[in-house]
């Protein structure tokens, strides 16, 4: 038995079936499982003969409740992961989930907002970060060696294991779709997939990802359990070469292979540049155990496994809308809207409003008079842009966002013309996350985050991030004066967390602002004159 470096015996593991036997077997030869509990009496039985010092229960609070054990592990099926960790978080465990964290991004979302109260490790199974060629293509892309990155291409395909209750993208995909968001430092601007249903009525047995990225990548992952080989491979194609991880052959190698400006193939060869070794799994029960020694947060921490689930999501409303009749854009006569732009289903575009190709707009979005997009900004789904807005390049906005009359973005932060930024390289990003408003007038200075539902008021001045659900108004200091519900109605913050008087939506407090409480009771809004 090895010995980690970490004190023996703190980890206890919930859940010991298929893949938590593997865990049961890492975490042992580590030296660090105190405890493991099962609910199957075969599955104990089978521990008790592999391993008769181990200590065996049968109910999760066995193990949530012996404070000889420092940490929790989670292996149970999907659908208990929400509760299990939340009782474990709630005893002031540090809790390590195997994929997917919850099976909704809200109750991700909670179980994160919850470790940062306790101040506990939060940490999501999401193996292939582990992968020693995950991290090495990591370092490779931040060097610049590939160039400008064009398209991340990801496949996740064999015959089996089929599920009854999850579709093969929550199965298969989590793993790639954490990869995707890892390597290129961003989660989507926006999400199609389609899905095909052959075994089962339900559920998706075939599916195909797109995602389109802020800074010009776009990304594919193609998931199946009904397919005639077991293929796992990423390809990332840049514009000085190609990258290819072959994860059943465990090496990356480097095609010198481009396409030059005068339309020329050029080919160089190709080249194994990593072969990896090592046990993934026990990387990353090392990399957990580490943080909860340091207290450091996780490379696969909650924030990120949110943003996973949050364009799982996104995929299975896009998987759920095939076959409906699409609706096509409403362009006024006096707008413009280049080739090559993206506007979706049941979207407006009024009175001299100008949309450059490359521009992406979601669905049922509105823009008002004399509004411009520029060739690269993000729009998502159901935002609202009042007249007079222009929305430069490295502008995101994501869903159900609303830019009141003559909104001001900015994309450099220190504008010379003598020395023009016409790349997408020299633009500063700027976020504005979902449900966020900003009042008429305000101006957003590039490279700021504006939290999740947040509220600028009427002729602010952005220069820094903005929290989830706060308010900030002023010049220039846009301090936090106050905080605001999802439905717009006025939150008093007390006792670490509020009740919307309007709603009945619930939010706890802690140090990154307000978020939702999973237990809330929401009033359905009243008809009135704003509808």
């Amino acid at each position: 038995m090895r010995q980690s470096d970490d004190c023996s015996s703190q980890v206890g593991l919930i859940g010991a079936g298929r893949w938590g036997g593997n865990l049961v077997r890492v975490l042992h030869s580590l030296g660090v499982l105190g405890m493991v509990a099962d609910t199957d009496p075969g599955a104990r039985a089978d521990l008790r003969a592999r391993y008769p010092e181990l200590k065996l229960g049968e109910d999760p609070q066995a193990v949530i409740g012996n404070d000889a054990l420092r940490a929790v592990v989670v292996a149970t099926p999907a659908p208990t992961h929400y509760e299990i960790a939340k009782r474990a978080l709630l005893a002031g465990k540090d809790v390590f989930v195997e994929k997917p964290l919850a099976l909704s991004s809200a109750d991700a979302h909670e179980l994160t907002s919850l470790a940062e109260t306790k101040r506990a490790v939060l940490m999501a199974g999401h193996l292939l970060l582990y992968q020693p060629a995950i991290q090495w293509v990591k370092e490779y892309l931040a060097s610049g060696a590939l160039g400008e990155l064009y398209t991340l291409h990801q496949e996740r395909l064999k015959l089996g294991r089929v599920r009854s209750v999850e579709n093969v993208l929550w199965s298969f995909g989590v793993h790639d779709l954490a990869v995707m968001l890892y390597l290129l430092g961003e989660a989507p601007g926006q999400v199609r997939a389609t899905g095909q249903r052959v075994l089962q009525g339900g559920i998706e047995d075939n599916v195909h990802l797109d995602l389109w990225f802020s800074r010009g990548a776009r990304a594919h992952l193609h998931v199946s359990w009904l397919w005639p080989e077991q293929r796992r491979r990423l390809t990332i194609v840049g514009a000085k070469g190609m990258l290819v991880y072959d994860e059943l052959e465990a090496t990356v190698t480097l095609h010198r292979k481009t396409v030059g400006a005068d339309l020329r193939e050029r080919d160089e060869g190709s080249e194994v540049l990593f072969r990896a070794t090592g046990d993934a799994l026990e990387a990353e029960c090392l990399h957990f155990l580490s943080c909860v020694r340091t207290r450091r947060s996780p490379l696969s921490d909650g924030r990120s496994a949110v943003e996973v689930l949050r364009v799982i999501e996104a995929a299975q409303a896009a998987m759920s809308q095939e076959g409906v009749p699409a609706r096509r854009p409403l362009v006024h006569a006096s707008a413009y809207v280049d080739e090559g732009a993206e506007v979706g289903p049941g979207t407006k575009v009024w009175h001299f409003s100008h949309v450059m190709a490359g521009a992406r707009i979601g669905r049922d979005c509105t823009l008002g008079q004399n509004v411009f997009v520029a060739s690269g900004a993000v729009i998502g789904d159901n935002v609202r842009i009042q007249n007079n807005c222009s929305v430069y390049e490295g502008v995101v906005l994501e869903d159900d966002t609303f830019c009141g009359p003559s909104v001001v973005f900015t994309n450099v932060k220190r504008p010379r013309t003598p020395y023009p930024r016409d790349r997408a390289t020299g633009f500063d990003r700027t976020l504005v996350k979902r449900g966020a408003t900003l009042g008429a007038n305000s101006t957003i200075v590039c490279g700021v985050t504006i939290g999740d539902w947040a509220f600028v008021a009427a002729g602010a001045l952005v220069t820094r991030d903005v929290p989830p659900y706060s308010l900030v108004l002023g010049v220039p200091d846009n301090k936090v004066a106050g905080w605001v519900c999802e439905c717009g109605a006025a939150l008093a913050v007390a006792g670490g967390g509020a009740t919307c008087p309007q709603c009945g939506r619930r939010y706890q407090a802690s140090k990154a602002g307000l978020s939702p409480r999973n237990d809330h009771h929401v009033t359905k809004p009243r008809p009135g004159k704003d509808e």
